[in-house]
């Protein structure tokens, strides 16, 4: 399980040699995690061994915030997005 948040920074971003912050070269270099605004994960996994088998099974949920970046790297309008999926494995041992 995991959580992240994007605080931003106190001060602005400079990212030209004029001292200006070029929001589009922050998004060139960080497609989405710029505009990510908080991410969490849940991703518990149960494994059961039967010589020489064992059989796995997983679920991940994921639910992030995307949004705008102001010029102190901060997001703001964020809306949330959610995932799910679920993992079935074997694995034969010899």
């Amino acid at each position: 399980m995991g959580y992240t948040k994007n605080i931003g920074s106190r001060h602005r971003i400079v990212t030209l040699p004029d001292g200006t912050a070029n929001l589009d070269l922050i998004d060139t270099l960080y497609p989405s995690a710029a505009q990510t605004q908080h991410v969490f994960k849940f991703q518990p996994r149960i494994k059961f061994y039967l010589d020489p088998i064992m059989f796995g099974i997983e679920y991940e949920y994921c639910r992030a915030a995307y949004g705008q970046v102001n010029d102190h790297g901060r997001v703001f309008n964020a809306h949330p997005q959610e995932d799910a999926r679920i993992l079935f494995a074997i694995f034969y041992n010899f």
